[in-house]
């Protein structure tokens, strides 16, 4: 019945869902074209993708606040030229959460780039070869080839993806904070109000059993994926 716990949980299964569904379709998309095409500064490019990775979570967040000022923005005022009216994004209801979610792919997609990358290029060229020579398309290719054969590395980086969505802690903290925060509860997560409960109000019991019902939640949704990647083998 506590509606702060409620709303961060459904931030939360909201925050995990997007960044996982977004995070690997991209990282996933960019890791085939730069494994089956031939691009100049290949491993260049590579490492500008990755470099968000590398950098602190603090400083990347501060910046990405800077983009979304209603003032100073940098995204309001490319906006601006298409006529539309400023927006503060970390501090409007409607888009605060989605802000920060944008932030978080953009972080990750170079993670999840290297680990679907390794793993295309580990497939034996002569698989896609011998497709090829029977007239597959390169969607047939990827469709009954390389994701089949990807299905571990793709429950890696989905588990991985699943526990870093729910466990968020410093991108919210850090944009949320200050005249930037936004208003009420709009942008908790468990582990954020898990942080407010025992270490700001000292309320260690309520924030212990935030934490078990998290910690089940994690079990449970990687225990799901393991079974669902069980069975789609035994249908093969």
């Amino acid at each position: 019945s506590d509606q702060t716990f409620l709303t961060a949980l459904r931030n939360s299964l909201l925050f995990a869902a997007l960044t996982l569904v977004f995070t690997l379709a991209i990282a996933l998309i960019v890791a085939l074209v730069m494994s089956r095409m031939t691009i100049a500064g290949i491993g260049f490019l590579q490492t500008l993708i990755f470099m968000p990775v590398v950098v602190s979570v603090v400083p990347s967040a501060i910046i990405w606040g800077w983009i979304y000022d209603s003032q100073y923005g940098i995204l309001n005022y490319v906006l601006s030229f298409f006529g539309v009216s400023p927006v503060n994004w970390l501090y409007n209801q409607g888009t605060s959460l989605y802000a920060v979610i944008v932030f978080v792919v953009w972080r990750w997609i170079g993670y999840y780039m290297i680990i679907f990358w390794v793993g295309v290029r580990a497939i034996p060229e002569t698989f896609v070869e011998a497709a090829r020579i029977d007239g597959a398309s390169s969607w047939r290719i990827v469709r009954s080839i390389i994701l089949p054969l990807l299905r571990p590395i793709v429950l890696l980086a989905t588990v991985l993806a699943t526990v870093n969505g729910f466990t968020i802690f410093s991108e919210v903290y850090v944009m949320t904070t200050g005249t930037q925060a936004a208003p009420g509860n709009t942008l908790v997560v468990l582990t954020y109000d898990i942080y407010q409960r025992g270490l700001v109000y000292y309320r260690v019991g309520e924030a212990n059993a935030e934490a078990i019902y998290l910690f089940l939640i994690l079990i449970g949704f990687t225990l799901a994926q393991f079974a669902m990647n069980r069975r789609k083998k035994d249908l093969y």
